[in-house]
């Protein structure tokens, strides 16, 4: 859905239907259909505005915030996109309560995944709600709302992703390697991504171990797989062609502690050998 033929779909809609450039298009859905919708309504006689109604846990809290919109090409993930920010995002909770729990964790690990960012408090309730599977709980809704303020907070000074925002790919640069060489949910390899951010951080003598053993902890009660296997040299090509390559190096986003995250620096060539002694350090 993401991708061109979805982009013609929209597009051959609002030329039928007479949308000018004072049109208003509505993306109600998932994460999918949210940056579907939102990248179309950027670039479709310019711009034209957008208002967003996300209806799952990974949408309300990411996908449908910040103004990110791009769709997936050859199995990359947004290699091709836009920043444009919706006019609005209308985000009600009644729509949690008709997802499955697994549809919840695609969109957890991006909730928990802020809190690791900007608050040690709210991860460790987040956690303990979710292995509770609390989810359909005043308080997790306070969480969820949470999470979208703290993103939405970050997007808002930094729009363009020149400071903080790069923040926000946590885990992601690892996801998104397993995503394509795994075929993998989103969800699933954003929380085996934070995992190995987690331990790379330690690896490299960032973060003490603890952390990265809180966190694999607090996953796997959750019930994620915490431990996805590949190949060293699948995964490092899946990263080459990661938006986020820069020259001849790659940007990390490595947890410190629980609510203190750094940028560090992997030389491209050093990837495939930082796989395989990361893979025998979580073994250890």
């Amino acid at each position: 859905m993401k991708s061109f033929s979805g982009v013609d779909s929209i597009t051959r809609f609002l030329l039928e239907n007479g949308a000018d450039r004072s049109s208003l298009l509505v993306g109600v859905g998932g994460g999918t259909t949210t940056d579907l919708v939102a990248f179309c309504a950027s670039i479709y006689m310019r711009g034209i505005d957008c208002i967003l109604v996300p209806t799952t846990l990974l949408a309300q809290t990411d996908a449908a915030i910040g103004g990110k919109n791009g769709i997936n090409f050859e199995g990359y993930k947004n290699v091709l996109g836009t920043i444009r920010q919706p006019i609005s995002t209308l985000i009600c909770p009644q729509f949690l309560k008709t997802l499955n729990k697994d549809e919840l964790l695609e969109g957890l690990a991006e909730m928990l995944k802020i809190f690791i960012i900007c608050d040690p408090s709210a991860f460790r309730n987040c956690a303990d709600l979710a292995i509770k599977e609390r989810f359909d709980s005043a308080k997790f809704y306070d969480l969820v709302k949470l999470a979208a303020d703290y993103k939405s907070q970050i997007v808002t000074k930094d729009p363009f992703e020149k400071g903080e925002r790069i923040l926000l790919n946590l885990g992601h640069t690892f996801a998104h390697a397993y995503e394509k060489v795994l075929g993998v949910s989103h969800g699933k390899a954003v929380a085996a991504g934070i995992i190995d951010a987690s331990f790379l951080s330690s690896m490299l003598g960032i973060a003490d171990i603890s952390m990265a053993n809180t966190i694999l902890r607090e996953f796997t009660e959750i019930g994620y797989e915490t431990n996805l296997i590949a190949d060293s040299e699948k995964l490092s090509d899946a990263i080459l062609k990661d938006k986020k390559k820069s020259s001849n190096h790659i940007q990390f986003i490595l947890p410190k502690s629980i609510g203190n995250v750094v940028v560090q620096k992997i030389e491209t060539k050093d990837l495939t050998q930082m796989f395989y002694d990361l893979s025998k350090y979580k073994k250890q």
